[in-house]
């Protein structure tokens, strides 16, 4: 046979499997399916043949991809219905393609993700393991499902995948906030958050903490705030921002007038800055917070390792420098709260070693005087 009709024969035969592929899919899950000699595959997506392949010569189909045949357990194409039996939340907060099926937990099942969901589900063969590429002798995985790498956080965000805090390892929360077992890359490699696969590192920039971490649930003031106006209510490890109405302060039962409580909290970081959402430099902008009236009242995290540019959360993007406080309302003052000039005595502001560490202002009929909100009072803007 010459190579002309090689090529003929070999594509007669694969249309001919496409086509058999095409009316198969009417009747099958989305997903991958194979024929059951495990040489050829084919893809069906909303019933229609997404792509139909055949492995190369001495190598098979393992469920994800063609691999050297004695790597291969060829077995029957799994019932359809087992597919469509998963939890319906295995896949939220997972990229398109390949995971770990976390939810099952061990070293042997995978599975295909798109779009939030599960659209196929693997078993590697008996005495392989998934490294979470695909299936691999098990002498090769050696550090499946450790708890011992460190110290490990409880979930605390959103469904997903997270990194361990040096990035060695990784784990999955699931939409209930239940953590799966530890997963460890292989030596000389971290966990990418971003591609959510193990690669080439020896280290990696540790998660923040947010304001509910390792928090019973219930209210508590916001550390990070400024002037008590704001305060969270913790549920499983997230935060909800309540705001007390302008001059009241949260002093962790209610809100109270703020002449009646001394705020333990001062932020000069909204001093200059207009209302709305700015970069926290000292996070490298991995945080950002809310400005009110030059207050402080809200802070919040990027997720998977992404830094706030200004406007929103972004892989890549550059972190705003800092912005040094070039304000004079407090030089030459002494530290304490002083009236601000032309504000009819409504609003104040709090020095230290001469800086402007934070505003404040007092509620409606109530007057700024000798340090603190007065019902009466002459004002004196001095």
């Amino acid at each position: 046979m010459n190579p002309e009709q090689f090529v003929l024969v070999f594509l007669a035969a694969a249309t001919a499997a496409a086509t058999g592929a095409a009316q198969d899919c009417a009747s099958r899950p989305d997903g991958y399916h194979w024929d059951t000699a495990c040489t050829a595959y084919w893809l069906c997506k909303g019933g229609v043949l997404a792509l139909s392949r055949t492995c190369a010569e001495g190598t098979l189909f393992n469920g994800l991809m063609c691999v050297p045949g004695a790597l291969v357990e060829c077995r029957p194409q799994p019932p359809a219905q087992q597919a469509l039996d998963l939890p319906k939340d295995a896949c939220l907060g997972l990229n398109d393609g390949v995971h770990r099926d976390y939810l099952r937990g061990g070293c042997s099942s995978y599975l295909m993700c798109e779009n939030g969901k599960v659209i196929q589900r693997g078993e590697c063969p008996t005495s392989m393991s998934f490294n979470g590429l695909t299936c691999v002798n098990q002498a090769e995985v050696t550090s499946c499902g450790h708890n011992s790498i460190e110290e490990i956080p409880s979930c605390s965000s959103s469904p997903g995948v997270s990194s361990t805090p040096s990035c060695r390892g990784y784990f999955y929360c699931s939409a209930a906030g239940v953590r799966s077992q530890i997963y460890e890359c292989p030596n000389g490699q971290i966990f990418n958050i971003t591609t959510q696969k193990c690669s080439p590192g020896s280290s990696c920039t540790p998660p923040l903490l947010n304001s509910c971490f390792n928090k019973t649930d219930g209210y508590y003031q916001d550390a990070l705030s400024s002037g008590c106006r704001s305060y969270l209510y913790c549920f499983q490890g997230k935060a909800i921002t309540y705001l007390c109405p302008e001059g009241y302060a949260y002093n962790g039962t209610t809100c109270l007038v703020d002449t009646s409580f001394e705020c333990p909290y001062w932020s000069s970081d909204c001093i200059g800055k207009s209302n709305g959402y700015h970069a926290d430099s000292s996070s490298a902008c991995r945080q950002y917070f809310f400005c009110l009236d030059e207050n402080r009242i809200r802070t919040l995290t990027c997720s998977n390792g992404r830094i706030f540019d200004g406007s929103k959360c972004t892989p890549k993007g550059h972190c705003p420098a800092a912005v040094k406080n070039g304000h004079s309302d407090c030089a030459g003052k002494p530290d304490g709260r002083h009236v601000v000039k032309g504000t009819k005595c409504t609003r104040f502001v709090a020095c230290l070693n001469e800086q402007r560490a934070a505003t404040g202002s007092c509620a409606k009929g109530f007057y700024f005087a000798d340090g603190e909100c007065r019902q009466s009072g002459a004002c004196q803007e001095l």
